[in-house]
Protein backbone atom coordinates (compact mmCIF):
# COMPACT_ATOMS: atom_id res chain seq x y z
CA UNK A 1 0.00 0.00 0.00
CA UNK A 2 1.34 3.46 -0.85
CA UNK A 3 1.68 6.27 1.64
CA UNK A 4 -0.64 9.27 1.28
CA UNK A 5 0.31 12.54 2.99
CA UNK A 6 -2.66 14.49 4.36
CA UNK A 7 -1.25 17.07 6.80
CA UNK A 8 -4.66 18.30 7.94
CA UNK A 9 -6.82 18.56 11.02
CA UNK A 10 -9.22 15.65 11.39
CA UNK A 11 -12.11 14.82 13.69
CA UNK A 12 -11.39 13.17 17.05
CA UNK A 13 -12.53 9.65 16.11
CA UNK A 14 -10.59 9.42 12.82
CA UNK A 15 -7.59 7.56 14.35
CA UNK A 16 -9.93 4.89 15.71
CA UNK A 17 -11.84 4.65 12.42
CA UNK A 18 -8.59 4.22 10.48
CA UNK A 19 -7.39 1.50 12.88
CA UNK A 20 -10.77 -0.29 12.67
CA UNK A 21 -10.37 -0.31 8.88
CA UNK A 22 -7.10 -2.22 9.29
CA UNK A 23 -4.97 0.74 8.22
CA UNK A 24 -2.22 2.58 10.02
CA UNK A 25 -1.53 6.30 10.12
CA UNK A 26 0.68 8.86 11.75
CA UNK A 27 -0.94 11.46 13.97
CA UNK A 28 0.16 14.18 16.34
CA UNK A 29 -1.65 16.53 18.67
CA UNK A 30 -1.45 20.22 17.85
CA UNK A 31 -0.12 21.75 21.07
CA UNK A 32 0.30 25.32 19.84
CA UNK A 33 -2.86 27.42 19.83
CA UNK A 34 -1.66 29.27 16.73
CA UNK A 35 -1.07 26.01 14.90
CA UNK A 36 -4.52 24.74 15.93
CA UNK A 37 -6.26 27.95 14.79
CA UNK A 38 -4.36 27.86 11.51
CA UNK A 39 -5.41 24.23 10.98
CA UNK A 40 -9.03 25.11 11.81
CA UNK A 41 -9.01 27.91 9.25
CA UNK A 42 -7.56 25.59 6.60
CA UNK A 43 -10.26 23.05 7.49
CA UNK A 44 -12.90 25.75 7.11
CA UNK A 45 -11.69 26.48 3.58
CA UNK A 46 -11.65 22.76 2.77
CA UNK A 47 -15.17 22.19 4.09
CA UNK A 48 -16.49 25.34 2.38
CA UNK A 49 -15.18 24.07 -0.95
CA UNK A 50 -16.97 20.79 -0.29
CA UNK A 51 -20.23 22.70 0.29
CA UNK A 52 -19.66 24.47 -3.04
CA UNK A 53 -19.06 21.17 -4.83
CA UNK A 54 -22.17 19.58 -3.31
CA UNK A 55 -24.27 22.61 -4.27
CA UNK A 56 -23.07 22.52 -7.88
CA UNK A 57 -23.85 18.79 -7.93
CA UNK A 58 -27.36 19.60 -6.59
CA UNK A 59 -26.99 16.84 -4.02
CA UNK A 60 -29.09 17.96 -1.05
CA UNK A 61 -27.92 15.07 1.15
CA UNK A 62 -24.27 16.00 0.60
CA UNK A 63 -25.07 19.71 0.98
CA UNK A 64 -26.53 19.01 4.43
CA UNK A 65 -23.49 16.89 5.42
CA UNK A 66 -21.02 19.51 4.26
CA UNK A 67 -22.89 22.35 5.97
CA UNK A 68 -22.79 20.25 9.16
CA UNK A 69 -19.01 19.91 8.69
CA UNK A 70 -18.61 23.67 8.25
CA UNK A 71 -20.67 24.25 11.38
CA UNK A 72 -18.49 21.78 13.31
CA UNK A 73 -15.38 23.73 12.34
CA UNK A 74 -17.05 27.06 13.19
CA UNK A 75 -18.12 25.64 16.57
CA UNK A 76 -14.49 24.68 17.24
CA UNK A 77 -13.30 28.19 16.31
CA UNK A 78 -15.93 29.73 18.59
CA UNK A 79 -15.00 27.38 21.44
CA UNK A 80 -11.32 28.27 21.06
CA UNK A 81 -12.26 31.92 21.61
CA UNK A 82 -14.81 31.14 24.37
CA UNK A 83 -17.75 32.39 22.31
CA UNK A 84 -20.99 30.60 23.16
CA UNK A 85 -23.50 29.42 20.55
CA UNK A 86 -26.06 31.68 22.23
CA UNK A 87 -23.82 34.71 21.73
CA UNK A 88 -23.36 33.86 18.06
CA UNK A 89 -27.11 33.40 17.58
CA UNK A 90 -27.80 36.72 19.33
CA UNK A 91 -25.31 38.57 17.13
CA UNK A 92 -26.57 36.81 14.00
CA UNK A 93 -30.14 37.87 14.84
CA UNK A 94 -29.07 41.49 15.52
CA UNK A 95 -27.12 41.67 12.26
CA UNK A 96 -30.01 40.18 10.31
CA UNK A 97 -32.38 42.72 11.86
CA UNK A 98 -30.06 45.65 11.02
CA UNK A 99 -28.61 44.51 7.69
CA UNK A 100 -30.99 41.82 6.48
CA UNK A 101 -30.33 38.29 5.35
CA UNK A 102 -30.05 36.96 1.82
CA UNK A 103 -33.68 36.08 1.10
CA UNK A 104 -34.10 38.86 -1.47
CA UNK A 105 -31.06 37.67 -3.48
CA UNK A 106 -29.73 41.21 -3.92
CA UNK A 107 -26.47 41.36 -5.89
CA UNK A 108 -24.49 44.61 -5.59
CA UNK A 109 -22.96 45.51 -8.93
CA UNK A 110 -21.46 48.91 -8.23
CA UNK A 111 -21.49 52.08 -6.16
CA UNK A 112 -20.41 55.65 -6.94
Amino acid sequence: MSKTVHNKLVRDHIPEIIRNNGESAGFRTLESRDEFISALLEKLFEESAEVRDAVWASDSTEIAKEIADVREVLDAVAAEFAISPQEIERIQFERREKRGGFAKRIFLESTE
